[in-house]
């Protein structure tokens, strides 16, 4: 994880640089890319130790194939975007063609399985949320009306652009593993050994200039003249680009799980960073707030913290609700909109802290039951024991209600009457739940402060802290309530063998937070209430 995220730094670079060219000389950049790329595999002619294992290669037909694919693929990129960009604008074309690492990551578990997790819908969902906010950072929203009457067009040739981009990482993943575990060819050389492969491709390319192109061979002359002019940015580019090819590579050989490509939607997000310390310009709200959808669903997927569902909602609604706060403007008059709430405020309060209550109650009345029962059949033989174990272990209604008569049964035979009567109230305080009315206030609750909130809005501060605090609060401690109802049927206890050889001994096992856990969650809250609120405090 870490030597992508390097990666994606070092090529995030590569922008900035850009920044500083000829528009036109960048234009043109895909096709002096090729033209750089070929330049590049001579080190692989050069190098004594691997111009023995290139001619071996060439016969090598798996490392032909992955190699001269993700040539291709990277060339038929570079090709589709320069076309797409003819039809929509730069960022739209950018965003859609950013949607490349979703793309690698559902390739990475097929074309390296065996070494590398197939993605999850999980996972996939966290990488939609992490290209909302590519799409935030580029203002997409605020530049609806530049799309041009191409959209459709340019967008599938984006979209196939991505899907090459996407091939061409995964192909290479694969080229990379193969060339050190049967060649002994480490990142560094198999990065100019790769290069080779683009001679294959040459042709392909040379024919799509020649008829593409042609109207431009005259701005040859001033080409070059440019190229001369800006040959140490164009070293620099070229160092960058080897550095970040060579950092994946070392990372191709090491990942293990498909979502940690997503850590290369980190790369406009340092690209605006590195542009704003460079240029000195401050970063606007929206960039802001699509930073923040980056690294939050990074965060998610790559850090391995117990984050409940409760937590991931809160984050989830402070950038949703935060965003359309931003982009938005309130649709009604709000006079009255707040006095709504304070009385949606009681109520929820009032019905929250009685449910809240109760799964505490429940919880605390099963606990004692169950220490109950296992004290009353302390005595018992193994059979019993082994039938409570088959009861606790049930997770669905029907086949616990199934194992629960059997228990019953068998202590009627074994004429254990005081544990009966205690299973009899534990399996009652286990069949009781919350109130489905209660649930349905709850959310009627949440729902009416979501449309007065979001439709009419107060101004200023306040609006800020309504919309930070107040409405993911109330989001938080819903989603915190299912969880409680779900998790208060969860076995609280530890048993061990006892003196006896069947008796158990019970002790109450306390649930442990991870300081790590706790960490991570203030972190990312705190991150995500700053960009929100420097985000609206901004002009």
């Amino acid at each position: 994880m870490e030597l992508i995220t390097a990666s994606a730094l070092t090529y995030a670079a590569i922008p900035v640089i850009l920044s500083e060219m000829d528009t036109d000389f960048v234009t043109r950049f895909p096709a002096i890319l090729i033209g750089l790329k070929l330049i590049i595999a001579f080190p692989a002619l050069l190098w004594p130790s691997l111009r023995s294992k290139v001619t071996r290669l060439v016969k090598d037909l798996s490392v032909l194939f992955f190699a001269s694919s993700q040539a291709f693929f990277f060339v038929l990129s570079l090709v589709l975007f320069t076309q797409a960009c003819s039809y929509v604008t730069v960022p739209v074309a950018i965003v859609i063609a950013e949607t490349w690492p979703i793309l690698t990551a559902l390739l990475l578990g097929y074309v390296m399985r065996g070494q590398v997790s197939h993605l999850t819908i999980k996972e996939l969902g966290w990488g939609g949320v992490a290209l909302l906010g590519i799409v935030l950072v580029l203002d997409i929203p605020g530049n609806l009306h530049e799309l041009g009457s191409g959209i459709t067009k340019g967008g599938f040739l984006a979209l196939g652009s991505a899907l090459s981009m996407g091939a061409s990482t995964a192909l290479k993943s694969r080229a990379v593993v193969i060339l050190k575990s049967q060649y002994q060819i480490g990142p560094l050389q198999s990065f100019f050994v790769l290069q080779l492969y683009f001679l294959s491709i040459l042709p392909i390319f040379l024919i799509w200039m020649y008829f593409t192109q042609q109207a431009d061979l005259n701005a040859l002359n001033p080409l070059l003249n440019s190229f001369t002019d800006m040959f140490i940015l164009i070293v620099l580019i070229v160092l960058l680009n080897t550095l970040s090819s060579v950092l994946y590579s070392m990372a191709a050989l090491r990942i293990s799980k498909a979502s940690d490509g997503f850590i290369w939607f980190f790369t406009p997000a340092f690209s605006l960073v590195i542009f704003a310390i460079y240029s000195g310009e401050a970063i606007m709200g929206y960039e802001l707030i699509g930073l923040a959808f980056i690294i939050s669903s990074n965060l998610f997927i790559t850090i391995t913290a117990n984050i409940t569902a409760a937590f991931k909602s809160l984050i989830l609604s402070l950038l949703f609700i935060g965003t359309w706060c931003y982009f938005v403007d309130p649709i009604f008059d709000q006079k009255g909109a707040f006095e709504a709430l304070a009385i949606l405020s009681i109520f929820y309060v009032v019905l929250l802290t009685s449910g809240i209550d109760e799964v505490s109650g429940q919880r605390r009345e099963d606990q004692q039951n169950v220490i109950d029962f296992v004290r009353q059949i302390y005595n018992a033989g193994p059979m019993t024991h082994k039938m409570f174990d088959s009861y606790e272990c049930a997770k669905h209604p029907v086949l616990q209600k199934r194992r629960y008569r059997l228990l019953h049964r068998h202590l009627e035979k074994e004429r254990l009457l005081e544990a009966l009567a205690t299973l009899d109230k534990l399996s009652l305080s286990r069949t009781r739940s919350l109130n489905l009315g209660r649930f349905t206030s709850l959310f009627f609750c949440l729902a009416s402060s979501f449309l007065i909130g979001i439709l009419a809005r107060p101004e200023g501060w306040v609006s800020q802290i309504f919309i930070t605090t107040y409405l993911s609060s109330m989001v938080f401690s819903f989603f915190h309530l299912i969880e409680s109802q779900l998790s208060s049927s969860k076995s609280i206890y530890q048993k061990t063998k006892g003196p006896t050889q069947s008796g158990y001994l019970m002790r109450i096992k306390s649930k442990s937070i991870k300081i790590e856990d706790v960490i991570w969650n203030i972190i990312l809250s705190i991150f995500v209430l700053s960009a929100l609120s420097l985000a609206f405090s901004l002009p």
